[in-house]
């Protein structure tokens, strides 16, 4: 490349650099801020409402839930390990409450519900500033030949905040 060229190419680099940035400068020095309209309207209403003109939901989503005895019981001598757990989930949001059993007689037969993701969507009062929710893992357990008892093996509790 000859020495010409390389002049040519390191102007034409300063020329484009130049050019960026006097326009970010511009850009800058003509984009209106929020301080900028409020210091000319001389008024500020501040929108403190939770949601604002729209309506107010939660969606629950789980995507996974896995048995934590599996380690347990590979570890016991023989096969106990194939017998797989059935178990159901139990959401509820603000008093209202959704199990999969209950309300279409679903239950998980596997140790691990991965691809099998559950999904609860509720409407909540406008400007509710905070949801209660519970997730109970709730298993059915053999109790004698023909008789099974639900006994609740993992409860979890949050407070969600909007």
């Amino acid at each position: 490349m000859s020495a010409i060229k390389k002049k040519l190419m390191v102007i034409l680099a300063i020329i484009i650099v130049v050019c960026l940035l006097s326009s970010s400068y511009f850009l800058f020095i003509d984009f209106p801020s929020d301080e900028n309209i409020i210091e000319e309207s001389g008024e500020y209403e501040l929108d403190n409402r939770i949601s604002p003109l729209t309506n107010q939901g939660l969606i629950l989503e789980i995507s996974r839930v896995r048995h934590r005895s599996l380690l347990d019981e590979i570890m016991k001598i023989g096969t106990s390990w194939r017998k797989k757990p059935t178990f159901h989930v139990v959401t509820n949001i603000d008093d209202s409450e959704y199990s999969s059993y209950k309300e279409h007689g679903f239950t998980y037969n596997t140790w691990d519900t991965i691809g099998q993701e559950l999904r609860n969507i509720r409407d909540i009062e406008e400007e509710q500033s905070t949801s209660r929710i519970t997730i109970s893992v709730v298993e059915k357990v053999k109790k004698g030949i023909f008789r099974t008892q639900d006994i609740e093996k993992e409860k979890i509790e949050i407070i969600y905040d909007y």
